[in-house]
């Protein structure tokens, strides 16, 4: 058996739930990272490892997309929900009453929300 993801133990049963939807058989197994945090191992067998993780990739994008749909923060100018916090001085000297400024990913726009 071949460990496809360590994930929290909520996202592991997404994930052997979305493979098994997809005709991939697996196992979860309950463990404790480094850290003492509890997590779990999606296993695969051997010989179906590539398609496994082939499927897991697609899981991802579709649990990140869904991620996206659910964020509140958009870009005003072209809508989108890839924005990230930046923090930069000179942005914090001149707008003093803005408690956080953002960057759109796809056009590069810098905005402050609306309250």
């Amino acid at each position: 058996m071949k460990t496809i993801a360590t994930l929290t133990p909520e996202y592991a049963q997404l994930l052997a739930a979305f493979l098994v939807e997809q005709g991939i058989a697996c196992e979860t197994r309950n463990t404790t990272d480094e850290n003492g945090i509890d997590a779990a191992e999606v296993l695969v067998q051997d010989d179906i490892y590539e398609s496994a993780c082939k499927a897991t990739e697609i899981w991802d994008a579709e649990m990140l997309a869904e991620d996206e749909r659910r964020t509140s923060r958009r870009c005003p100018t072209c809508n989108s929900p890839h924005v990230e916090y930046i923090k930069d001085i000179d942005y914090e000297k001149t707008m003093t009453k803005i408690m956080a400024i953002y960057r759109c990913k796809d056009c590069n726009r810098v905005f402050a929300p609306k309250r």
